[in-house]
């Protein structure tokens, strides 16, 4: 089966969600749940909620043959999309507790596999999980005053992969990258 994601809309604008645990949010940011319509057998799509991970595990839930697109690539490393010209964002190393290495390098594996342009709603300081597991988290931040919509879910892996690149300390790694057109990807360990 071919499965197709597109980003709908993100819910709850303005107000965290994401439960109790101190280990979630971003300190100075507002955060929202993602929302992803999945097609979840031929031709029915459904809306979930949550990370990439979770909207899968949801998806598996209604049907156990679900198939993630692109499963079976292997397109996190040595494959950022970027131009070899293109100005880099700018990375700042640490400033949040340490996600793991290979859990963040597996999100953005299920990132680069997602079909659609992705869009946040406005800003600015809200936050979006995008991916979450083994406590560690990727999350997309819109700086603007209206919604950001980038062309591709590319964008946001090569993003959190640039932050691999430059701050990865042995398994450990956190940081945050400020793309141009205010926008910023944060890598960091998470409840999940």
């Amino acid at each position: 089966m071919r499965a197709s994601i597109a980003l709908v809309l993100v819910a709850w604008m303005g107000k965290s969600v994401l439960g109790d645990d101190s280990d979630s949010g971003i300190p100075g940011y507002g955060t929202q749940v993602m929302q992803w319509e999945v097609e979840v057998t031929p031709g029915h799509t459904e809306l979930l909620n949550g990370t990439i991970q979770e909207a899968y595990e949801q998806a598996h839930q209604i049907n156990p043959d679900f198939t993630p697109p692109g499963s079976g690539k292997d397109t996190a490393e040595g494959t950022v999309i970027r131009g070899l010209h293109e100005k880099r964002g700018h990375v700042t190393c640490g400033g949040f507790k340490t996600g793991v290495v290979v859990p963040t390098l597996d999100g953005v594996r299920y990132l680069r596999r997602i079909t659609g342009k992705p869009h946040n709603q406005p800003g600015p300081r809200y936050c979006t999980r995008v991916s979450c597991s083994w406590k560690s988290a990727i999350w997309w931040c819109n700086d603007n005053q209206g919604p950001l919509y980038l062309d591709s879910w590319n964008q946001i892996a090569d993003s959190a992969y640039e932050i691999l690149v430059e701050c990865a300390d042995g398994t450990d790694v956190s940081g945050q990258n400020f793309e141009r057109g205010n926008w910023n990807i944060i890598v960091r360990r998470d409840s999940c």
